[in-house]
């Protein structure tokens, strides 16, 4: 029943990649309209990286589709870097990456780029169920994240990001991840 509590920037996407996944394989709003309770647990302090923990239930609870909802809506309002990008946290796909965002300025090009992928895929899910306005502000931050992402290209390869500093991650003139494989799928895909 115990689970962590991090500051990981992907996390709040797989649950509306997943439900995606769902409608598009399906077409059936059962899970979209079963209603289900939230957890609760103390936020992270400042100086806290994770906590390991067990939540509570909550005292609310709303349909699996709002929960896809309010977790695109989370991811969102951690907003963008100083690139358009979205923030890495301390961590994304890679939680090795737990120090290229640790001061909340670090961005990622494969998060902005599953990003993206989430939140097209999320808006057909919003207009099916008639939350026809979200689905197009949805598209609309999804290509505005898109064009960032395609901003990030080095010559020969996309980046993986920026640290904190602004520095470059993963460019061809980096010591140190010079190509990471995760950013040229997402490209590709």
């Amino acid at each position: 029943d115990a689970g962590v509590r991090t500051r990981i920037s992907d996390d709040l996407l797989w649950l509306p990649y997943a439900l995606s996944v769902w409608w598009e394989e399906t077409g059936a709003r059962d899970l979209l309209e079963q209603q289900v309770p939230y957890l609760t647990g103390q936020r992270l302090s400042p100086e806290e990286h994770d906590r390991y923990f067990t939540p509570e239930l909550g005292g609310q609870t709303e349909s699996v589709y709002r929960h896809g909802v309010r977790a695109l809506e989370c991811a969102l309002g951690r907003g963008v870097g100083e690139h358009g990008l979205c923030k890495i946290g301390s961590g994304d796909w890679n939680d090795g990456m737990d120090e290229v965002g640790a001061a909340g300025q670090g961005e990622s090009v494969w998060l902005t780029w599953f990003a993206a992928l989430v939140l097209r895929r999320f808006a057909t899910v919003c207009e099916a169920l008639g939350d026809s306005e979200r689905g197009h502000r949805y598209r609309d931050t999804a290509n505005s994240l898109a064009r960032a992402a395609e901003q990030c290209w080095d010559g020969d390869w996309f980046l993986r990001g920026y640290f904190d500093s602004g520095e470059a991650l993963g460019s061809k003139s980096s010591p140190e991840c010079q190509i990471d494989s995760i950013s040229q799928s997402f490209a590709a895909l």
